[in-house]
């Protein structure tokens, strides 16, 4: 049971503020909360993260939507060095970005962080976030967390990558996780600051009758996790879609859920889905059939006459040199391509091609 000291308080100071700041993203990231962005390990979870970071300090739009600039952003990386991510920040755009790397602290073993005597997985977490502070020059390195957490500026922003490993070390427990996930939230409250964690996820059954209904549940651990989280997001590959694009879909409790297809540049950065235009695997192989195709250019009269495609099939199907050692099914598929780039055209008559003319 809860003693005297322990009782929740129902004075208004345990409730956001009516001043608390707007949202990172109008409807579907609200400031002062805990949201959770999960995919499975190498989707490009990083580098949307990094795109959404691009768009908050350029006031660029993020696939739509116009996410703002919170007073501070600070990353914490807990599971890889900051110069994994370092690559990112040129990538999109950004020259520098305030952090904390649990992995570049050599101060904090694995033994420290196994010994509870220390403290928890909460006091682990004040902890980075101090440590974001300092390495920021807003706080002394001398000063106490506590001391640090104080002078942090209101409206910050975190991104925690990842947020399991300050959610108690098991995330099948519910009621561990669930307080976890109290602290944090009450955390965004009392410092008026807004964290999006990334959280890891499964990767979708290729078994119909066992694949996830919805992305959240993707997310590896018990549902109090995404039950105590203000908007769910999640990134599925074209991998797991067995689509040509990756879907990135955002589940928020008071809005409508929204799925947008991205595909990936040649930065590795994602880029909007458009459907008239090929994904990068289908330009490169479209790009490698037209290499292919323009072989054959060479065996079409150069004076623009005719050509019958049975001369072709001879000509092309000789063993090389003199000729490619085609079939005459690949010829018909190198003279679509060719016919599309409007390198050839269609004789006049039927069966014959010749070599398009410039303009």
């Amino acid at each position: 049971a809860l003693d005297d000291s322990e009782t929740p308080s129902s004075s208004p100071s345990s409730s956001p503020s009516p001043s608390s700041p707007p949202d990172i993203i109008p409807a579907y990231l609200p400031a002062c909360q805990v949201h959770l962005f999960s995919g499975a390990s190498g989707a490009g979870k990083t580098a949307l993260t990094f795109s959404l970071l691009s768009s908050m300090f350029s006031g660029g739009n993020f696939f739509g939507l116009s996410p703002r600039k919170p007073a501070f952003v600070g990353y914490l990386a807990a599971d890889r060095t900051w110069n994994d991510h370092r690559i990112w920040l040129a990538t999109v755009g950004l020259s520098d970005l305030p952090y904390y790397s649990l992995i570049d602290d050599s101060a904090l073993t694995g033994k420290r962080l196994r010994d509870r005597s220390k403290g928890d997985r909460f006091d682990l977490f004040k902890y980075c976030i101090a440590g974001i502070l300092a390495n920021a020059g807003l706080v002394s390195k001398a000063d106490s967390v506590e001391v640090a957490l104080r002078k942090m500026p209101k409206d910050s922003f975190f991104i925690v990558d990842p947020v399991s490993l300050f959610l108690g070390g098991d995330l099948l427990k519910y009621d561990s996780v669930y307080s976890y996930m109290v602290d944090l939230n009450q955390f965004c409250i009392k410092y008026s600051c807004t964290i999006l964690g990334i959280a890891h996820a499964g990767k979708q059954k290729s078994d119909p009758g066992q694949r996830y209904a919805r992305a959240q549940d993707r997310i590896v651990g018990t549902t109090a996790q995404t039950g105590c989280a203000g908007t769910t997001m999640h990134l599925a590959p074209d991998t797991e879609t067995g689509k040509p694009y990756a879907e990135f879909t955002m589940v928020q409790h008071h809005a409508k859920d929204v799925t947008l297809k991205i595909v990936r540049n040649s930065d590795g950065l994602f880029i909007p889905y458009d459907e008239t235009q090929p994904t990068p695997d289908e330009q490169k192989k479209q790009d490698k059939l037209e290499s292919l195709a323009a072989k054959i250019l060479p065996f079409l009269p150069d004076d623009f006459s005719e050509i019958h495609i049975n001369k072709l099939v001879e000509l092309v199907g000789k063993p090389k040199p003199e000729g490619l050692g085609i079939s005459r099914a690949t010829l018909y598929r190198y003279l679509d391509a060719l016919e599309f780039q409007k390198y050839i055209i269609r004789g006049s008559g039927v069966g014959t091609w010749a070599v398009k003319r410039k303009d």
